[in-house]
């Protein structure tokens, strides 16, 4: 039984070590048959969003190469259906932490991105932040590999590139845009519409927040929780460690995670410490290019900022500590002013998001302005976790019809709080 076993997962690590191309199968034991006919090489894997778009058939892209105040290169992509409404809002969609833009792609046919363009013939534009894979050069004499490149926290990303890809958004479509955003995604529309409440009374429809991120605290059942409290004491050696680029892609890494079914299941659960445990979501036939495309970098200033609010359980902006009173005025970092967001919020929660809690949910959820709510959905499984609003097997059914019914309701000024 044990040579059984073991021939399998040496001829699987040979193939992978010579194979340029993502396997892809579709079950999770197939992983560790390399004579099975149950498994193929996916395209999309490490492929650019535009290709990854291209091959859907159903629309055309348009690239956009635009640099923030501070001289930081971003990329957004812009995919128009071949019959495009005139009147439909566009989408802007915003990634996570530590993630891309492929995010938003991996899944294919099932993904929010795809029917948006096939069934609601909205333009969708995808934004991909600074220090990401799309997003890497400066007109600012910085680069990737100098420590003072990655001195930015989300507060910048949603002052800086969230607004290039709301105003171009609007300057192609003539309308004003919803925003779409996963996890940190859709904090960076809080805090854009918190400080600026009035450039978003003008220029966007809405925020669709898919596992919202606002408030946090030590509570949450997540690795990240316990990890923001010895982050003040482990920051100094993540320097040391990454210069500011913390966790970069390595493709090497990936590799070992997909030689077969049992490194993938422990790389998964390494992941799902932080995200939240579900099983029954995990997609198999699409793990391979999930953990291949989505993972991207995290700037050491953005982790600061979360931790600092986990730490705090605030919803706050950047502590500079000894600076704060040069910075804002004031010797404490000010919270940022949910109730000052003036624009119709819906709200997506996982029953098991170990990181966007349902009960910090709740918490945004009461402070936003009454007329701002649009609805609180909890996603219908019991053991919905944090990235399955990417990444979960029914993804359409669970996420993608009851969001793009909520878009639809939202542009039509149709809420149900």
């Amino acid at each position: 039984m044990a040579r059984q076993f073991i021939l399998p997962v040496i001829l699987q690590i040979v193939f992978l070590s010579f194979t340029l191309s993502v396997k892809v199968c579709d079950n999770q034991f197939d992983y560790d048959n390399p004579f099975t006919t149950n498994c193929h090489d996916d395209p999309d894997g490490d492929a650019s969003p535009k290709d990854i778009i291209d091959r859907w058939g159903i629309s055309t892209q348009i690239e956009h190469t635009l640099y923030t105040p501070s001289g930081y290169q971003i990329y957004i992509i812009q995919a128009v259906p071949l019959d495009a409404s005139s009147t439909a809002a566009p989408l802007v969609f915003a990634h996570g932490i530590g993630l891309n833009m492929r995010g938003f792609l991996s899944l294919q046919n099932s993904t929010l991105a795809y029917n948006a363009l096939l069934q609601q013939k909205r333009q969708v534009f995808l934004l991909a932040n600074r220090g990401t894979i799309f997003s890497t050069g400066t007109n600012n004499g910085l680069t990737m590999n100098d420590y003072n490149y990655w001195k930015f926290n989300f507060e910048d990303i949603a002052l800086e590139e969230l607004v290039l890809a709301i105003n171009l958004a609007k300057q192609q479509t003539g309308r004003n845009p919803i925003h779409v955003g996963f996890s940190m995604g859709n904090t960076i529309g809080f805090v854009l519409c918190s400080l600026k409440p009035d450039y978003c009374t003008q220029n966007l429809a809405g925020i669709v927040a898919l596992a919202p991120i606002a408030y946090m605290d030590n509570y949450i059942p997540s690795a990240y929780g316990w990890l923001s409290l010895f982050w003040p004491i482990a920051q100094p050696f993540a320097k040391m460690l990454w210069n500011g680029n913390m966790m970069p892609r390595n493709p090497q890494q990936t590799k070992m995670c997909l030689t077969n079914s049992i490194t993938m299941m422990g790389c998964y659960v390494s992941k799902a410490v932080l995200f939240g445990f579900d099983y029954d979501g995990l997609n198999w036939p699409k793990l391979p290019i999930i953990w291949t495309n989505n993972q991207d970098s995290i700037g050491e200033n953005v982790f600061t900022h979360f931790s600092q609010n986990i730490n705090s359980a605030r919803f706050a902006r950047f502590d500079y500590k000894i600076n704060n009173v040069a910075v804002y005025g004031t010797p404490t970092n000010p919270d940022y002013e949910v109730e000052k967001i003036p624009v119709k919020v819906a709200l997506f929660t996982g029953k098991n998001d170990a990181l966007a809690t349902e009960k910090n949910a709740q918490k945004l959820w009461n402070k936003l302005p009454v007329g701002s709510r649009c609805s609180f959905t909890s996603v219908n499984s019991p053991t919905f976790a944090h990235d399955g609003f990417i990444n979960n097997k029914n993804l359409y059914t669970l996420v993608v019809q009851p969001v793009l019914t909520t878009v639809s309701q939202m542009e039509q000024g149709i809420c149900n709080p």
